[in-house]
Parts: structure tokens; sequence; C-alpha cells
């Protein structure tokens, strides 16, 4: 049935594609994994409909074999063959990922359609370079370590998410689950950082209360999350992430906007790094 309805969604969307006047059209993919952890290859397509109007549709999806640029430059290759793509009418190609220098897959396609323009995402580039500037501080990686550990006690101890909620209702503290954070993932990391600033104050209480009863699983590795955030450094960067972090949140979830005119998208990068 699946199969059916694939060759129908297929067959509609080539016939729209062939009706309409302009020939031209753009390509997106990008490379991720799902929950089996196989490498899966998305692809979208971008076109002008017969009345003008920007039209993106999901094109196909692939397992790749590998990841190498030779493996998605010819799965990509191969599924514009399928779908009866030619390649003088590509005139764009837009990415999250598998930009480079040499030998990456948009270099690959520059050599074959050298008059194309390669667009790699916003939010992604904005992702590499938080990333590479977080990197140069080496107290915000052992505070990833530190509230990542403090996550996974959350998660494998109801005792610890009941006095944590004991803790907040008696502070008066409300907030969203705190959640494990990705050096990757800047939207969660925001939810995240977030949510534990709004209630610092019961999780240090709540470690407390739980390190200190006899029996308690994991009482050492407790301790040492008390120690490492009621100190200073740890409660401080908390603050000034759930600013920092937070402005990049917004600025992320602007660049992903399916409406955001390319000309606007340098003028909010300019009012978030004032704003930092």
């Amino acid at each position: 049935m699946h199969i059916a309805l694939n060759y129908i969604v297929q067959d509609e969307m080539q016939a729209d594609f062939r009706a309409s006047p302009f020939p031209f059209f753009a390509l997106e993919a990008d490379e991720v994994t799902d929950a089996g952890n196989i490498s899966i290859l998305i692809i979208y397509i971008r076109n002008l409909s017969s009345l003008g109007e920007v039209t993106s549709r999901f094109l196909a999806e692939r397992e790749l074999t590998n990841t190498a640029a030779d493996s998605i430059y010819n799965t990509m290759r191969s599924v514009m063959a399928d779908r009866g793509l030619f390649d003088v009418d590509l005139v764009e190609l837009a990415t999250a990922v598998m930009v480079g220098i040499k030998t990456d897959v948009a270099t690959k396609f520059k050599e074959k359609c050298p008059w194309i323009i390669i667009s790699h995402c916003l939010a992604h580039r904005l992702q590499l370079a938080a990333e590479k500037a977080a990197n140069q501080v080496p107290y915000h990686v052992k505070y990833i370590s530190v509230l990542n550990q403090f996550t996974k006690s959350l998660k494998y101890s109801p005792k610890l998410c009941r006095v944590l909620e004991e803790s907040k209702a008696l502070h008066g503290e409300k907030s969203n689950k705190i959640k494990q954070v990705f050096f990757t993932r800047w939207l969660s990391f925001n939810d995240s950082v977030q949510a534990l600033v709004n209630c610092i104050t019961s999780v240090i209480s709540c470690l407390q209360v739980v390190a200190m009863e006899r029996g308690t699983p994991g009482r050492a590795l407790l301790h040492g999350l008390v120690q490492q955030m009621s100190c200073y450094s740890f409660i401080i960067m908390t603050h000034f992430l759930a600013d920092a972090v937070g402005i990049l949140g917004l600025l992320s979830r602007s660049l992903q906007r399916a409406d955001l005119p390319y000309d606007q998208s340098k003028a909010i990068i300019d009012v978030s790094i004032l704003s930092i």
C-alpha cells in the first residue's frame, strides 16, 4: 500500500513540475541518523509553480551505506536521474552540512554545474560558530559535563525527582523539565538552561537533602554534584548562559523561518550580536 501511495504522490509531483513553465529547481538535502543508527539522506525540491509561486516538496529519502562525499553525491545524482531532473535546470543546492573546501558534496556539484548557487543553512552555520566559540572557554566544557551528570541522576532516580518537586514547591519556583544538553543542539540547550536557572535553588537544596540520606544509591556522585553546582562559577555560568544562549535560541529560530527574506538575516544577526 505504501509503495502505491508513494508512486501516486511522486506522479502528481512530477506532473505539476512538468506543467510549470519554469523548469528550474533547487535541491535541499540533509544527512540524518534514525533511531536504528542508520544514516539517511533526505532530499527536498524547490521550484516555481505554474503560477510563479515558490513550492517546496519532499523529493526522496535514501539509506546511505557510508557518509563519504562520493556516496552522498552519487545518491543525489541517482535520485535526480530517477525523477527526470536535469543538470541544466539545477540552480541551487542548499544543505545543513556537506559544505567544505575541496572534497565535499557541494564542490562536486559545482564541478558538474558551475553556475549553481551553494547555500549553507544559516542555523547550522550559527551552531558551528557558537560551538567553536564555546570550546574556547574551558569551564564551559566542564559545565556541560556537570549538568548532564545531574540530568542523568534525575532520570534514573524517582526519589531525586520527588524531592526536587517538593523543593520547588517550598521555594516557590517553577520550571520545565531539565533535559540533557548537547553542544550541537542550541535550542534544547537553551530550554535546559532556562529550566535550570528558574529553579537552581531548589536543585541545590534537593541534592543536599538526598545526598545526606543514608542508603541513597550514588551518594558520592550526589555529594560531588552538590559541591560543583553550588559553587560560584557554576551559578554565574548558569545565569550567563540563560541570557546568552537565550539570544542564540531566538536567533536560531528566526533563521529557520520559512518566510525569512534573505536580506533580513544580516539585520537579525547584527541585533543578536549587539544584544549579547
